[in-house]
Parts: structure tokens; sequence; C-alpha cells
């Protein structure tokens, strides 16, 4: 059985979480973050969703990673995003990604097309369940995150710097990593693996890594999200092993 609690702007970890709190705190905790997934494409993405959320996405430039949050025209907050703008790689064309709530990928790009324009220069759509978002948390999260990359991709790849995010190929498709700090923790990592087959030594490749560092895999299977169990939309949702 699975276990998913909230997270606001700050931090905040159940009692019953202690133990995983530890291993983040020592060594490496890897966790899946149930997720929603944006994808805008088009040369105008960053300034499409710059007008759209309070970060300042512009400024992010190719690559660039930032937590946002998505407002509508009375100010009202309707969600907390971390945009990734992908860089391209082999024959595939730059993206925005933005990870939502995982209950709110429709509403998300409801709003989002309502606003999107020819002359925007940007098209969205719902890409939720595409990818699986995957964190890696803790001092030792980058050495697990090169080991299991090296291994299940066979060579050496070199992680982003914060706030930066890079694609590797896997297969046909295409993981994203991305550095942007995550519960409270400097060390984190995010990993999006591409729901393909492909992609499975790379998920196996992790669980090794986390491991051989001394860390624990807090990721369960799990049922789908219940997003009356949360604080509104600024919540953002583990689902750890209980």
């Amino acid at each position: 059985m699975a276990l998913v609690f909230s997270l606001g702007l700050l931090a905040w970890w159940p009692p019953a979480l202690a133990p995983l709190r530890a291993s983040a705190e020592t060594a490496a905790l890897l966790l899946e973050r149930p997720a929603s997934l944006l994808r805008v494409t088009g040369a105008g993405r960053r300034q499409f969703i710059h007008g759209l959320c309070t970060a300042d996405v512009n400024a992010i430039g190719d690559g660039g990673v930032v937590d946002a949050s998505v407002v509508d025209a009375t100010g009202r907050t309707l969600s907390l995003l971390t945009l990734i703008d992908a860089p391209p790689v082999g024959g595939a064309a730059a993206e925005l990604l933005a990870i939502g709530p995982a209950d709110r990928g429709a509403a998300l790009f409801g709003f989002f097309d309502r606003y999107a324009f020819p002359a925007d220069c940007a098209t969205p759509t719902d890409a939720t369940g595409a990818y699986r978002c995957y964190e890696v948390v803790g001092p030792s999260a980058a050495s697990a995150l090169s080991e299991a990359l090296a291994d299940a991709l066979g060579g050496a790849v070199q992680l982003p710097s914060r706030g930066q995010a890079l694609r590797v190929a896997v297969g046909t498709a295409d993981a994203v990593v991305a550095n942007a700090g995550s519960l409270g923790f400097p060390e984190a990592l995010s990993l999006l693996v591409p729901c393909t087959d492909e992609s499975t030594a790379l998920c196996a490749a992790l669980r090794r890594a986390v491991a051989k560092v001394g860390g624990v895999d807090g990721t369960a299977a799990g049922d789908g999200v219940d997003s009356s169990e949360f604080d509104g939309p600024t919540a953002v949702c583990y689902r750890f092993a209980q």
C-alpha cells in the first residue's frame, strides 16, 4: 500500500516518514512524484508561458528550470508547476515541459489552450502519461543518478548544473534530467522517464545505484492519486512505500 502526502511551498514531513527523511539527509532517497505533464512547443513557448505564470520564464533560456505558479486574470493561483525548457537532442525539437499535480492535467491544458493563439508561436498539448517523474534527493543523489545513467545508457552523462536540464536518448524516446532542488534539499535531481519498454533498464539501474550509495528506494506503484486528499493548488504530492 502507498502513503501519499502533500507539500506546500515549504517542505513538511510526517513523523511516519522520519526514516526516509534521514536517508535523504545522509545518503539518497528515491521517490516518485505522481504528476500531470504539459508539453509546449514552438519558438514562442517561453514567452507564452511567461504571460501566464509568476516566474520570469523568459529568463531561464534553453535548458533552464524554474518553479512557478499559474495564475488566472484575477491573480488567483491555479497550480504550482515545475517548468523545464528541455533542450533539443538528435532530431527532437526544443520544448517546454510543465510538471503539475497529478489530477490537473486536463484543467491546466484547457487553461493554456484557451489563451494560445497562432501569433504566440506556441502549441500546448497534454502529455500526461508520456513520462513518469522520479526525484533523487540527498548528498549522494548526483553520484547515484550518474551511475544509473551510465549503466543504462552505456556511457558517462554530465549532469546539469543547478537550474538547468538536459535530455538524453533512451532507445527511441528521450529522458529528461533536471537540477532544481526539492523537498527543501539543495541536492535533488528530477528524472522524467518515458513510459516505454526501453526505459525499464534505466529505472532498474536507478534503484540499484541508490541502494549502492546506501540510500533508500521510497517508491511504490500504488494506486491513483485522489486530489481530495491534498491542500489545494500549491500542493506537491509524492508517493512513498509504507
